[in-house]
């Protein structure tokens, strides 16, 4: 793939995993205020999202330090 590819596709998938984590917490932070009863989907739904968004900033930390020249 091409490097311009990879950060469109990078991005993409940030902000997807980002939608769904924003989403699914707002979901479950009416849905509590409310006094309901909050469904175990949702509770997967906002983990996946959070714990894929923890992820790809960790993926990215490692890049950035992968490509640093060794100190001499």
């Amino acid at each position: 793939m091409k490097r311009a590819t990879r950060l469109r596709m990078r991005k993409i998938l940030l902000a997807v995993s980002l939608l769904v984590a924003g989403a699914g917490t707002g979901l479950w932070y009416a849905i509590k205020s409310a006094g309901g009863d909050v469904p175990v989907w949702l509770l997967g739904m906002i983990s996946y999202g959070w714990i894929f968004v923890a992820f790809l900033g960790l993926n990215q930390v490692g890049r950035v330090f992968s490509r640093r020249k060794p100190p001499r």
